[in-house]
């Protein structure tokens, strides 16, 4: 995948801190405990810009930092940024390891082998490690899909772990009672 890094460059330099000015006082007035950068795409910029910006705002400040990686696109300068600028905690948006399901889904898809790696080295970095797994993402094997990722994800020894079912899905109350199931039987 190719990256266009000068766009990142210019959303952190010029665009975020224009965007983030007019709630300052509010950033500034109180100290909040929980920043979240997410949707898995933050692990597609370069990470240097990104920290001149987070050693000069408020967010520098707060004791809780989480950032998304999507687990097929990731550096270890990545790793070690976050780690510089004290990111506690890293979300991999894994939503299944299955391969055929993430093609599927016109998804990246990142091996089993790749994200016990990089497992390891947020771990290793001293950061908790959370992980997101989807239940139907689509509905080919949906069962068997599932409870082969929980078993996975147990490999990975997460700190944090969020189940989801697919919101596509949601309104099939026999599903809800499935994932529900499958879930209290891995537990």
């Amino acid at each position: 995948m190719e990256r266009d890094h000068s766009l990142y460059q210019m959303y952190y330099y010029d665009y975020l801190p224009k965007a983030i000015k007019p709630f300052l006082p509010v950033l500034e007035s109180r100290q909040i405990g929980n920043y979240f950068f997410g949707g898995g795409t933050p692990s597609l910029m370069n990470l240097k810009p990104c920290g001149l910006f987070l050693i000069s705002s408020p967010i520098s400040r707060s004791k809780i930092k989480n950032f998304e990686i999507h687990s097929a696109v990731w550096t270890e300068e990545q790793l070690d940024i976050l780690a510089e600028y004290k990111f506690n905690c890293c979300i991999l948006g894994i939503q299944s390891f299955d391969k055929q399901v993430i093609d599927r889904q016109g998804r990246l898809y990142a091996t089993r082998e790749k994200i016990k790696d990089l497992a390891l080295k947020i771990k290793e970095r001293g950061m908790y490690l959370a992980a997101d797994i989807i239940y139907r993402m689509d509905p080919v094997d949906a069962d068997e899909i599932f409870k082969k990722d929980l078993d996975i994800l147990v490999e990975l020894n997460c700190d944090i772990v969020s189940l989801y079912h697919n919101f596509d899905d949601f309104d099939k109350k026999e599903n809800i009672q499935r994932f529900l199931e499958l879930i209290v039987h891995h537990l």
